[in-house]
């Protein structure tokens, strides 16, 4: 990636650039965009800086300067994030030796965020399903895509967008995550398995066009650059996102009712329900089950309730 660099310690920020421009010309807009945003934030932080600046001690004084100036946790971990990826591909690379790396036990963690929990009840997501709508509404197409979500493997929005006929074999939708398909060449596609209400969404919203290289739904078209699919996704999940957070006031649910609730709530549900851990990891799509565990809510209180009665016997 840095091949054109030379062999002295070089300045952070021609590193930044370097992967910036490698993302734009791999159509990767949203994590180009993440970068681009992390630099710039270090470079008002300090607007000289080298490989070699990159102390525990710097990243501790940078995220304390981040949090004084009010960002969030989840915001300082995602920039610093990039830095440690750029830092690793430059020890790879041969640009500065390991000894001097950053991260780690002993040296720099960033602060973790918080985990707030996303996931919903079985019963609550009934109340979705039974949701009166009015057909063909923008109201309809928030729930009906969030339900889709949820059926199929907690599948995110921009891989619903991008799916198209060709991964629909039979009653299963094989795809690749958009996240990793360039990151991680050797990941399994993606089985999932159509039940009739997932059916019977994609039904209602499908193309009329059914070649096998079209999109299924008529958000993309196959025209269309990157830059332009990653505006029009983001508009269409703050569509969703809206007429859900109002469906979830009137179902009492407590919390902005996301896209990301779909995706946590599938995990959480097969995880309350016994589904191994390893069947709902491979269905997500994740790498390593430390990730799943991750999306995985805490158990129901009436499920904790079951398990504390059975310490008294009987």
């Amino acid at each position: 990636l840095y091949a054109d660099t030379t062999t002295t310690i070089p300045e952070l920020y021609a590193l930044f650039d370097q992967k910036i421009k490698f993302l734009n010309e791999k159509d990767k807009v949203s994590t180009r965009n993440v970068y681009f945003e992390a630099r710039n934030s270090f470079r008002k932080y300090k607007p000289k800086l080298s490989l070699i600046d990159i102390s525990p001690q710097f990243l501790e004084k940078y995220e304390n300067s981040m949090l004084e100036c009010g960002k969030s946790i989840t915001t300082i971990s995602m920039y610093i994030r990039c830095l440690r990826s750029i830092y690793n591909d430059a020890i790879n690379d041969g640009l500065i030796e390991r000894k001097h790396y950053p991260f780690g036990r002993k040296k720099f963690q960033p602060k973790a965020p918080k985990n707030i929990k996303k996931a919903l009840s079985i019963n609550q997501i009934k109340t979705i399903i039974e949701y009166e709508v009015i057909e063909g509404s923008n109201q309809h197409l928030a729930r009906d895509m969030w339900l889709l979500s949820y059926y199929c493997n907690g599948m995110n929005i921009k891989d619903i967008l991008n799916l198209k006929f060709k991964n629909i074999l039979g009653d299963s939708i094989h795809y690749e995550r958009q996240k990793t398909i360039s990151t991680n060449p050797s990941s399994k596609p993606i089985i999932v398995t159509l039940i009739p209400e997932a059916i019977s969404i994609i039904n209602f919203w499908k193309t009329e066009n059914s070649n096998d290289n079209d999109y299924v739904f008529d958000v993309y078209k196959n025209q269309m650059s990157a830059e332009t699919k990653q505006k029009i996704k983001h508009q269409f999940i703050k569509t969703i996102n809206k007429y859900m957070k109002r469906i979830g006031k009137e179902i009492g649910y407590d919390k902005p009712l996301t896209t990301y609730a779909a995706r946590h709530s599938y995990a959480t549900i097969l995880k309350r329900s016994g589904a191994p851990l390893g069947f709902i990891s491979e269905s997500l799509g994740h790498k390593s089950l430390q990730t799943t565990e991750a999306y995985l809510d805490s158990f129901e209180d009436e499920t904790r309730r079951k398990y504390a009665e059975m310490l008294v016997p009987k």
